[in-house]
């Protein structure tokens, strides 16, 4: 899907957003920003995910957001996986590819909040260049645990076990600019760990963040 075409699809919903802010009271402006649209063409539902993924595949609620608040995806095992990306919605989320490996790409509103969730089955991490990673949760992590400041996070899985699932809140910074987020694993020679680094083991998903303006979607 081109630029302009994006540009056209979310064009009413800034604007919305924007007479919105300017006829409310001071906290209305936050929530009319933060809805958007299907971020992926039309698509009413976010991507489910399913065991044979394992590892691999990081995932960002792409579904519209009709409320204005980030939600968290919820986590699960075995026969849940298919519900764990349900309720998760992102906040002034413009656009998003349609891949789930580590050349992924997206547009956001700066400041805005993405819902990431994905699988493990070991040790796994989040690592991000820029923004607040919060509400991070799983079911088969022994841990799970920031770094300082809270730009990444660690799951800690004590043995290897069945996928289940993973999932936090990216909130990006408020300057515009470009921000990834990255998903590690433990392969056997490297494991993320809190001593020696996060940004270790294999490379399962990467999502690059193009953060812009209200403004800049209008030139």
């Amino acid at each position: 899907m081109s630029k302009t075409t994006l540009r056209k699809r979310i064009a009413l919903t800034a604007t919305t957003a924007l007479f919105a802010g300017m006829l409310s009271v001071a906290s209305a402006p936050v929530a009319s920003a933060a809805i958007h649209p299907a971020a992926i063409n039309t698509s009413t539902a976010n991507s489910v995910l399913t065991e044979s993924a394992a590892n691999i595949d990081t995932h960002v609620a792409t579904t519209e957001n009709t409320t204005g608040g980030a939600v968290r995806a919820t986590i699960g095992t075995g026969g849940a996986l298919a519900d764990i990306s349900v309720l998760a919605r992102s906040t002034r989320l413009l656009a998003k590819d349609t891949s789930t490996g580590v050349a992924q790409t997206a547009t956001v509103l700066a400041g805005g909040i993405l819902s990431i969730y994905g699988l493990a089955s070991v040790t796994t991490s989040f690592v991000t260049t820029g923004g607040t990673l919060s509400s991070a949760t799983s079911t088969g992590a022994s841990s799970v645990a920031y770094t300082d400041p809270a730009a990444s996070v660690l799951f800690t899985n004590n043995i290897t076990q069945a996928a289940t699932g993973i999932a936090t809140l990216w909130t990006l910074p408020t300057t515009a600019g470009t921000y990834t987020i990255s998903k590690y694993f433990a392969n056997g020679v490297a494991t993320p760990n809190a001593t020696t680094g996060l940004a270790q083991g294999t490379l399962g998903g990467q999502i690059t963040v193009t953060a812009c303006s209200l403004i800049w979607w209008f030139i």
